[in-house]
Formats: C-alpha cells, sequence, structure tokens
C-alpha cells in the first residue's frame, strides 16, 4: 500500500559537475596540475569527457566562444571558460610570496600559513584549488545535513528594483519553482508529512478512541485506536464528498430549468444506475473508496488505513495531510464537547 512519490533527482547534475576524473572540477583541476594547462586545453578535454552527458551542452556557437551550458533543475545555464584555470589556482605570484616568506613583521608573518605559492610540486594544486576546496565543503556540509533535522529559511526577491511595499507575484513564483520549493511541497503532500511516535500520538489522540466495556475508560491499544481513527476519517470523508455531489445535482437540476420533469425510477433501474456509478478512488493510494460500513469493515487493517490516509509503523504513526486536518477537527470537536460538559456540571446545570 506504501506508493512511490516521483520525484526530479539532480544526482546527474552533481555527478556531471563533481565526479572523479570525468567530471567538470575534475578536468579544470587536472589542467591546474600540469605546468601546461590552459583555458583552451580545459575546454577541450571538456568538450571530450563531458560532452556525452545528457545534461552537459555544447553548440557549434558555444565551441566557438569557448563556453558550454549545464541543463540544471532551474534550466538550462550557459558558462564562458574565461580565465577559469587561473581563477581556481588562486595563489599569489612567485614574487609575492617570497617577500611575504622573508618579512621581519610579526603580523604579517602570521599570514604566511595561508599563503599559496604557485610552485608547490606536482598534485599540490589539485588539492588546494578552489573546486577542490568548494567540493569538500559540499561533503561536509551534505554530511551534516544527513545526521541532523535542518530546518530551512528560504529568502524570496520581491522586486528587482528593491523598493518596499512592491511586490511581482510572477518574479516571487518563479523563485519558488526554480528552487524547488514547490516541488519540495508537492512531493511532502504526495507522501505522509506528519509523522508521530507511538506514544505521542497516543497522549495527544487517546480521546478519540472507542470507549471501553465500563463506558468511562478509552480504549489505550495503538492498533484498536488507529483502527477507530481511520474509521472516523472515513466517515468524515463520505460525508464530505456525498454532500459535495448532492451540490452537483441541484446545480444540475437548476440548470435543466423548472419546465423539466424528472420521472421516478423504478427500484431495478436505480439499481442499475448504481452498478453504473462511477467508483470513487483515493488519489493517494488508488484504492476504491467503500460506500457504506459493511464496505469499511470488510477491508483489513492496512487497507483501511491507507483509505483514509494514515499508516501505522513499528515506531511511528504516518498522516497524510487531509487526515491530519481531520483528526485535528475531530479532536477539537470533543475537547469542545468536554469543556462545556464540565462548564455545566460547574455551574449546576
Amino acid at each position: 500500500l506504501w506508493k512511490f512519490i516521483s520525484f526530479p533527482d539532480n544526482q546527474d547534475v552533481l555527478d556531471l559537475i563533481d565526479m572523479k576524473r570525468v567530471g567538470i572540477l575534475a578536468v579544470l583541476d587536472e589542467q591546474c596540475i600540469v605546468e601546461w594547462g590552459s583555458d583552451d586545453k580545459f575546454v577541450q578535454q571538456l568538450y571530450t569527457r563531458c560532452g556525452p552527458h545528457d545534461r552537459f551542452e555544447a553548440t557549434p556557437k558555444q565551441k566557438a566562444y569557448r563556453k558550454f551550458g549545464v541543463d540544471h533543475y532551474a534550466g538550462n545555464v550557459e558558462y564562458s571558460t574565461e580565465e577559469w584555470v587561473e581563477k581556481n589556482k588562486d595563489q599569489l605570484p612567485a614574487a609575492s610570496v617570497e617577500l611575504l616568506m622573508s618579512t621581519t613583521f610579526e603580523h604579517v608573518g602570521r599570514l604566511q600559513i595561508f599563503v599559496r605559492a604557485e610552485a608547490g610540486g606536482r598534485g599540490t594544486v589539485a588539492m588546494k584549488s578552489v573546486g577542490a576546496k568548494f567540493g569538500e565543503q559540499l561533503k561536509n556540509l551534505r554530511s551534516r545535513i544527513a545526521f541532523t533535522a535542518p530546518h530551512y529559511v528560504r529568502c524570496l526577491k520581491p522586486n528587482d528594483e528593491l523598493l518596499p511595499d512592491e511586490f511581482d507575484p510572477k518574479q516571487v513564483v518563479e523563485q519558488l519553482r526554480y528552487s524547488g520549493v514547490l516541488e519540495a511541497v508537492r512531493v511532502s503532500r504526495a507522501g505522509y508529512p506528519t509523522r508521530y511516535p507511538h506514544g505521542q500520538f497516543m497522549a495527544r489522540y487517546y480521546m478519540l478512541g472507542d470507549l471501553g466495556q465500563d463506558g468511562t475508560q478509552r480504549n489505550k491499544d495503538m492498533l484498536q485506536l488507529v483502527k477507530f481513527i481511520a474509521r472516523h476519517v472515513w466517515e468524515a470523508e463520505v460525508k464530505k464528498i456525498q454532500a459535495r455531489e448532492a451540490v452537483v445535482r441541484e446545480q444540475e437540476l437548476e440548470r435543466k430549468g423548472p419546465g423539466k420533469y424528472i420521472r421516478h425510477k423504478s427500484e431495478r433501474e436505480m439499481a442499475n444506475v448504481h452498478k453504473k456509478k462511477k467508483k470513487r478512488m483515493n488519489a493517494q493510494s488508488n484504492i476504491e473508496i467503500p460506500e457504506t460500513k459493511e464496505e469499511f469493515d470488510r477491508l483489513d487493517f492496512s487497507t483501511g488505513c491507507a483509505v483514509a490516509g494514515l499508516q501505522l509503523g513499528r515506531t511511528k504513526v504516518f498522516l497524510r495531510r487531509e487526515a491530519f486536518d481531520r483528526i485535528e477537527s475531530l479532536r477539537v470537536a470533543i475537547l469542545g464537547k468536554s469543556a462545556r460538559v464540565i462548564q455545566a456540571k460547574m455551574r449546576g446545570r
């Protein structure tokens, strides 16, 4: 009943940029190591090694100007390779390094450990290049993210003129789309964005469970609680669908006009119409939604939960957004009713 959610994977772009020996940064570092490295040799090696990649683009016009394009998630971006090799080395000229190394000024002497000379020996440049440093920082960042639960603050630019109280909707939507925020929201809503550990779920929603045999104590069994809540959610969803369909039928009757005569169908005709009625399907789990309590009770536990939009895991309870909203509304209704009962008792009513 778990359904795979498709999403755009950017891993092939990362491989194109950072893969060993054939990635863009690897080819650039290679040209920084050799003594005869230059922008011309770099771009030629780039066209040869990265040309077959699906995300790499180099048209004849781009090759004439030593340019190339990468098809990122947000779209195609064109790059110019002018002075890439020199900028990637990020080194001081040998004369400047010699001057800094020979200084007797104490403050300048402290900077010697940060100085990178041109003559560092074979392999030294590649280890300290801008591209290698960026790759190392990116790997460290991804490692830290993998062991934490980060929360991001996305800053959006409301307009290009930097004016107050000016909001360009098109520009804001483009930023949300190209930065992947809208896609992240879509994937989150398609899955189970709300997840409670068993203990926390029981503490928050125990009042939604069925009463025990004595009629006063709620059932504390997690399986029974989830099953009872799933039934509540299904009943509320079916009532919502039926109300929506009733409104559509009323609008259809109004559209036909009062002059139309609607004859009453016999029981057999009504049965045939019911058989031809389109089945209601759950969009996320692709399961037929039961229309009666008997049909819902015949479903197994996992299928019933999937219809309601929740799942019981080994340590957590997973909720879709619609199921979470429905459960919260049920919880608020029960707490409100209980509060009114308490108030009535305290006032002697």
